[in-house]
């Protein structure tokens, strides 16, 4: 095998017993740009000449990358076992792991729970992002959309409910094996219930649309702290006085979500289309 130059996706370390140091700077530099190939148990002879020096026990070192990586070394874990493979190079064991690129939503990815040790990839090297750069990843981040799933929101986060309620909405129209399913099966089946790909934890979470339209108040009020739905019923629009006012809350009565103030809505219009006929 021939080891061609260091650059924008290739990284070579040397790592005879354990995972350098180093190694995790680039984890978050292939992350943070458009992911990379690192070649453990290769060395550097001399500039841009490298080397085969092996791993001498390639099952620790893979073992300890992963339990750190797992263990909250990065604010998101990208490995999985397939992402990890041994290569047997002129009888020296290397280990060559890939790093795919951070969804948009997770970047920037960084190292030990702060934030500025963020790296970005720039030709062979790693280089600390900037305050510029930095901002620029949290503000893309922050464009979420309603599939994004929200690890640590889970059922306990949701008015259940609610989500009956609207069970039983769905199987009305679609049929009663609907009402069969359990919560969490119904809710997987509406793509609101979800594991975290490339986590390696098949633990399932909720995602933004599933906490919009069914969680509890004070739950969506502390991933989204401007979430308000407000209906006022006026007789004209230069009145300020409103009629009936319908607002979430957490207060009781009050509709927690998006489908109960709506439901709510829909429930107040019909008895006032009832009473007026």
């Amino acid at each position: 095998m021939e080891f061609s130059p260091e650059n924008k996706y290739i990284e070579y370390k040397e790592a005879k017993r354990s995972v350098p140091k180093d190694f995790w700077e680039t984890y978050s530099a292939f992350a943070n740009t458009s992911g990379g190939t690192v070649f453990l148990g290769v060395s550097e002879r001399e500039k841009g000449v490298f080397e085969p020096t092996g791993v001498i026990d390639t099952q620790k070192v893979i073992v300890d990358m992963m339990t750190t990586i797992r263990s909250g070394k990065a604010s998101v874990n990208l490995l999985t076992e397939d992402n990890v493979e041994v290569i047997d190079v002129g009888g020296r064991k290397i280990i060559k792991v890939y790093i795919p690129r951070a969804e948009r939503t997770d970047k920037p990815v960084y190292l030990n729970d702060n934030q500025t040790r963020s790296f970005l990839r720039v030709d062979e090297s790693d280089m600390p992002m900037d305050t510029t750069e930095f901002r620029y990843f949290v503000s893309e981040a922050g464009q979420a959309y309603d599939g994004d799933v929200l690890a640590d929101y889970g059922l306990d986060d949701l008015n259940l409910k609610d989500v009956t309620e609207y069970q039983s909405i769905v199987a009305d129209r679609e049929g009663s094996e609907v009402i069969e399913k359990s919560i969490p099966d119904f809710l997987s089946s509406l793509g609101v219930y979800k594991i975290i790909r490339g986590s390696g934890n098949q633990q399932k979470y909720i995602t933004t649309a599933g906490l919009l339209l069914f969680g509890k108040y004070n739950a969506i009020t502390e991933k989204f702290p401007g979430f308000q739905l407000d209906y006022m019923q006026k007789e004209s629009s230069t009145n300020p006085d409103y009629l009936d006012r319908i607002v979430t809350d957490n207060a009781e009565g009050a509709p927690e979500n998006i489908f109960s103030f709506f439901q709510q809505i829909k429930r107040q219009t019909m008895l006032k289309v009832k009473k007026n006929n």
